[in-house]
């Protein structure tokens, strides 16, 4: 009879166990772990926090429902003139979250996505996700486990995250607040006071048997007033990855940066050979994918009323011009599903920015763009955000798109594009 297939390679091996070693091998009882610490990087739920329960009201059964109910319109003016070409698109989203606390600090948490576009067919225009639902338990209050789909961010900097090795979605330049959809599997949490934190998911996302599961691990360390986190992802006949991020503070401004090293890459890139498009795969040389982020905030007559934060991203492997100017690349990226949105190509930076309390005191001034630095192209958005009510919201944000007309952010034809938008959370 055959072995069972090995999970991890032999220098994915290694990594895990340096990694592990690092840590150190005993906790002690008498530490109290917050729970709701433990999670509070996770974007879903964030709406129910229990930091302000006693330890005997954590211990009572609840449930707990909130949600939001959001009308979006967007409107898009093509770059041709040509009325036709225009174009705009209505929907309705209602996002439901059901939070079960149970004894001991177990709990459900289900998160449920309903959307229904502008459609005179209802059938074809409603649609029902399931975004999260997953269990929470822990044993002894000293491993924590979460099983089911779920969302987990990993990575400091604020739009690109290299270092995410989990999540099937990326920020959306659009929807920058948007929930994202979650992985499924098993996710284990062994917290060592304040200071060190070692994570280790099973993804099961897509596998078919339990050798195609992969793993991602994750060692997180204080050094001085910097945190540091060390991770790895492996998976049966597949290239590894590693990675490295960090936050860390000079002065006011915030420092954060993500780095992926791989020695080839696990998806097929888009070459011309003889004017036809050909598929190949990058082996034997190592790859990387880095950002490194920037944020300061400054007072104008209240606290960090001005915020900014500017990021850069590369990506070694990426192309270095343009991939939509040429049609048959660019029908060959999208018939594969190889184009990844904002990490195309090989140099991109993004500038984010708010004023609060700004023209009055219940609205928000923003301005973003983003731009892909290889194929001149541009997004830059200007938005304001008007809350009159505690939980009620109206956005409008305008956009326009500049740069090379075959570049990733133009290609699509339009010159300009306005969404409005209302929220109402309960």
């Amino acid at each position: 009879m055959n072995p069972p297939p090995h999970f991890l390679s032999f220098s994915g091996m290694t990594f895990l166990i340096l990694l592990l070693t690092l840590v150190p091998h005993s906790i002690s009882a008498s530490s109290e772990i917050d729970e709701s610490q433990l999670f509070q990087s996770m974007e879903s739920i964030q709406k129910v926090d229990s930091s302000d329960l006693s330890d005997d009201a954590i211990e009572q059964e609840t449930t707990r429902f909130s949600g939001q109910l959001l009308s979006r319109t967007l409107y898009s003016v093509a770059r041709s003139g040509q009325w036709d070409s225009n174009g705009l698109v209505s929907y309705s989203q209602a996002t439901i979250f059901m939070d079960t606390r149970l004894q001991k600090g177990a709990k459900v948490f289900l998160n449920v996505e309903l959307s229904q576009m502008a459609s005179s067919n209802a059938t074809l225009g409603s649609i029902a996700t399931i975004r999260e639902i997953f269990l929470d338990f822990n044993i002894n209050r000293q491993v924590y486990i979460r099983t089911g789909k779920q969302v987990l961010q990993w990575g400091r900097s604020y739009f690109w995250n290299p270092t995410d090795l989990i999540s099937t979605e990326h920020r959306d330049f659009f929807q920058l607040n948007r929930r994202r959809d979650g992985s499924y599997g098993t996710r284990v949490h062994v917290p060592f006071g304040a200071a060190q934190n070692i994570y280790i998911f099973l993804n099961q996302q897509n596998a078919t048997n339990i050798d195609k599961i992969a793993v991602t691990a994750k060692y997180e360390f204080l050094v001085g007033n910097s945190e540091i986190g060390l991770s790895t992802w492996q998976k049966r006949n597949a290239v590894s990855l590693y990675g490295i991020d960090f936050s860390s503070r000079l002065g006011d401004l915030d420092i954060k940066g993500e780095s992926t090293f791989s020695y080839g890459e696990n998806p097929s890139r888009v070459a011309l050979v003889k004017s036809i498009p050909t598929l190949y795969t990058v082996r034997g040389e190592w790859t990387n994918k880095s950002t490194i982020t920037l944020q300061k905030n400054w007072d104008w007559d209240i606290p960090e009323r001005i915020s900014l934060t500017g990021e850069l991203f590369y990506n070694s492997h990426g192309y270095d011009q343009s991939t939509f100017g040429n049609p048959l690349i660019k029908a060959a990226l999208f018939n594969n599903n190889l184009y990844v949105p904002n990490m195309n190509n090989r140099w991109y930076g993004a500038i984010f920015s708010t004023v609060a309390q700004f023209p009055i005191h219940d609205m928000t001034l923003g301005f973003n763009t983003i731009s892909n630095l290889s194929d001149a192209s541009n997004i830059t958005g200007c938005s304001l955000t008007y809350a009159p009510l505690a939980h009620l919201t109206f956005s409008g944000t305008a956009y326009c798109y500049w740069g090379d007309p075959n570049g990733e952010y133009t290609y699509a034809g339009n010159s300009l594009s306005a969404e409005f938008s209302g929220t109402v959370e309960f």
